[in-house]
């Protein structure tokens, strides 16, 4: 069992399988485009999963709370955009 490392060749299932067939006891930690997840394991049982929390954007809570529109949103997004520059609505 590889203890810590890249493990890009294995799917998370086989991960798993060996985990409990090895009797691991640990955390493996998971890095995907919105966070780091987290699997607890005790002698190869899960125990605890925590998923990544999802950022909330500032744009989406506006129009949910309806301070401005969905157009304005994406007006704004679409000048944002033209700018080229890594600047933000909530700057």
């Amino acid at each position: 069992m590889v203890t810590s490392g890249s493990l890009k060749s294995k799917s998370v299932v086989d991960i798993l399988k060996e985990a409990e067939t090895s009797g691991f006891t640990g955390i493996v930690t998971l890095k995907g485009k919105t966070g780091l997840a987290t699997v607890t394991l005790i002698t190869g049982v899960v125990i605890d999963v925590r998923e990544p929390r999802v950022r909330s954007r500032l744009g989406r809570y506006l129009v949910r709370s309806n301070v401005i529109t969905e157009k304005e949103l994406q007006e704004a997004l679409n000048t944002q955009k033209e700018k080229g520059e890594r600047s933000y609505l909530g700057e």
